[in-house]
């Protein structure tokens, strides 16, 4: 009799325990949620329209703090250390044309002592877009003639104004040539003579500026354009007719002498096509020049221009 009543109560527990399985065996099957008794499908369309629209992100960049004579490699931006900056086709159509401006000193700043005089856009370099990482270019950098003559530089015999191109630890002396006082190019002679090694404190470079010179060829009456080299970079130079300023540039297309064939390079930083929904990084530096004032350059601005195919 204990045998019998044993096996009841074991075969009543494996009851129990095979119902509570089905129970939740029935809990994880997958359902439908509702049954479907009928349908109909709408069609969704739209047309975009025609646009044009480039993005430069991040759209603040903070090099901090640096000595003159110094390369500074990244910048601060929405709380990250940058070295790039990304341009973004966000409109609808192709871009073809890609170039840039930047903000620049109206005059002279150096031996002025006045640090807000230095625009900080002026002096930012950027790679070149079928260029390998590291090989940076100045956009359009001005600079102007010393305010007073270096007496230890040699000069040619017609020479208008002396002065510098400032590129972070190393400087290029540069002379222009004019024998009417005109430096457009309106006459023969009109020519622009770049040091082909590196002043700074430590090594004096090229100091005899007789030779090498490039001839300026005139592009209106106030202004020229020269192929030169600048520590082994090559660039368009554009001079004013009056002989107080000279302009490096390679990737704006809207400086005096891109357009037209006078110099070598038209100033786009590409002509690859950007198609919508692309996008692509470039590489930023900071060139900081010697004898600037101590404090905060005035804040420069880097616009990024495009045409639409």
């Amino acid at each position: 009799m204990n045998n019998t009543k044993g096996l009841k109560t074991m075969t009543a527990v494996f009851f129990v325990l095979a119902v509570v399985s089905v129970i939740l065996g029935a809990g994880n099957e997958v359902q439908a949620a509702y049954d479907v008794n009928d349908s109909e499908s709408a069609t969704v369309s739209v047309e975009i329209s025609s646009l044009a629209m480039i993005d430069l992100t991040p759209s603040d960049m903070d090099f901090g703090a640096a000595n003159p004579g110094t390369e500074i490699s990244s910048y601060t931006a929405i709380s990250l250390t940058l070295s790039q900056f990304q341009i973004e086709n966000v409109g609808s159509t192709n871009l073809t044309n890609v170039w840039f401006n930047v903000t620049q000193p109206a005059s002279n700043p150096f031996g002025t002592g006045i640090n807000d005089s230095y625009n900080a856009a002026n002096y930012i370099a950027i790679n070149g877009s079928s260029e390998a990482p590291g090989t940076f270019k100045f956009i359009d950098m001005i600079e102007y003639p010393h305010p007073t003559d270096l007496v230890y530089l040699t000069m040619p015999a017609n020479d208008q104004a002396q002065g510098r191109f400032h590129v972070g630890p190393n400087e290029y002396f540069w002379a222009l040539n004019s024998t009417n006082g005109d430096c457009s190019g309106d006459a023969a002679g009109d020519t622009i003579v770049v040091g082909t090694s590196a002043h700074n404190p430590s090594t004096t470079g090229d100091i005899d500026l007789t030779d090498g010179a490039a001839t300026i060829t005139q592009v209106d009456a106030s202004n020229g354009v020269a192929n030169v080299t600048v520590g082994g970079v090559t660039y368009c130079a554009q001079v004013a007719s009056d002989c107080g300023s000279v302009r490096l540039y390679r990737f704006n297309a809207d400086a005096p002498g891109a357009a037209g064939g006078a110099c070598q390079f038209d100033g786009r930083y590409s002509s690859t096509t950007l198609t919508p929904g692309d996008s692509y990084a470039t590489g930023i530096k900071m060139y900081v020049p010697y004898g600037a004032a101590v404090g905060d350059m005035t804040t420069g601005t880097l616009t990024v221009l495009a045409t639409s195919a």
